[in-house]
């Protein structure tokens, strides 16, 4: 939930900002539930939020609170990182251009 990102925004910015800004300050981290206490403990005062979880499911999707705001599945992801790589198609499947 792109909601509970700490920003340091006054007003609270829009997902969109949230997802593309560059900040230098917000790192994603993937913790295991049973170790989120430690991870905290060892962050100290750096402001933190969990806004995801980790699923079986093929896709990924963010959410601004109770509002959908994207929902991508892995291979749409994965050809749209790799096409601008794929100068031969052999990427992506394309064969040669």
């Amino acid at each position: 939930d792109l909601a509970k990102v700490p920003s340091g925004f006054r007003a609270p910015p829009p997902p969109e900002r949230l997802l593309f800004s560059e900040s230098q300050s917000r790192i994603l981290f993937e913790v295991a539930p049973d170790r989120l206490d430690d991870f905290r403990a060892n962050l100290h005062r750096v402001p933190c939020a969990v806004i995801g979880e980790v699923t079986a499911a093929p896709t990924l999707e963010f959410v601004h609170g109770d509002r959908a705001v994207a929902k991508l599945s892995l291979a749409e992801m994965q050809r749209a990182w790799q096409a601008p790589l794929d100068f031969d198609g052999t990427l992506t499947g394309g064969g040669a251009r």
